[in-house]
């Protein structure tokens, strides 16, 4: 990464920012999926209330709002238009407006990219009436908010709040073929319709998900989680 300075500067095409996270997209960057530069595989959701580290803040914060966000290689973070041979985005002269704004000499004009309007699931699907019913319906069910208030009764010893987030795990885990077999939605597609599972997601609660070879869930306090 480049120090601030004084001098004029053009990007080298190092690819440090594109080994080091992956862009959430904006309302201007809609276009992409028109042209199909992106399409719905490509991208997944963050849903309000998740845990997600914050680049501005430096620090792990809770989102106010849905993101989407392009997918990163697995087990890393490194973006998946990103050419490792070539050194380059391999959508780069198309590349979604979060990268356009971002010059790590002058953190000053991505910092003027937050206020921007952030693509939703809404922009993404509304012609489509039944997928923003199944949307609607599985926030109602498995919300953040919900979870937190659910896990926050279980500290304290209620086990029929424990019962129900082992519904809600349950109910994540069968809708995503469900609807994917249903609806004949690519497996790839369902962390954008749906965000990511819960099962991998519920640590930021301090929990972990345990299952059986039946297919039932227990939670278990996530002792790596501890400080």
């Amino acid at each position: 990464m480049i120090e601030p300075d004084n001098k004029e500067h053009v990007c080298e095409r190092c690819g440090e920012c594109c080994v080091n996270g992956s862009p959430t997209l904006h309302l201007s960057d809609f276009k992409l999926f028109e042209e199909k530069i992106v399409t719905l595989n490509n991208v997944y959701t963050l849903r309000k209330g998740e845990l997600v580290y914050d680049n501005v803040g430096e620090e792990l914060d809770y989102l106010k709002d849905e993101m989407i966000k392009v997918k990163e290689l697995p087990g890393s973070k490194t973006c998946i238009f990103y050419d490792s041979d070539d050194r380059g985005c391999s959508i780069y002269s198309t590349r979604p407006l979060q990268c356009v704004k971002f010059e790590c000499w002058n953190p000053k004009k991505f910092f003027s990219s937050i206020n921007e309007e952030k693509l939703s699931r809404e922009d993404l699907f509304h012609q489509s009436p039944t997928l923003k019913k199944i949307i609607t319906t599985y926030e109602e069910k498995c919300s953040y908010e919900k979870l937190g208030e659910l896990f926050e009764e279980t500290q304290k010893g209620n086990r029929d709040a424990a019962d129900e987030i082992l519904e809600i795990l349950q109910y994540d885990t069968a809708i995503r073929p469900f609807i994917g077999e249903k609806l004949n939605i690519p497996g790839e597609s369902i962390d954008l319709i749906l965000g990511r599972p819960l099962v991998s997601t519920i640590k930021m609660f301090g929990y972990k998900v345990v299952g059986d070879e039946e297919g039932n869930y227990s939670l278990m306090l996530d002792k790596d989680d501890e400080s």
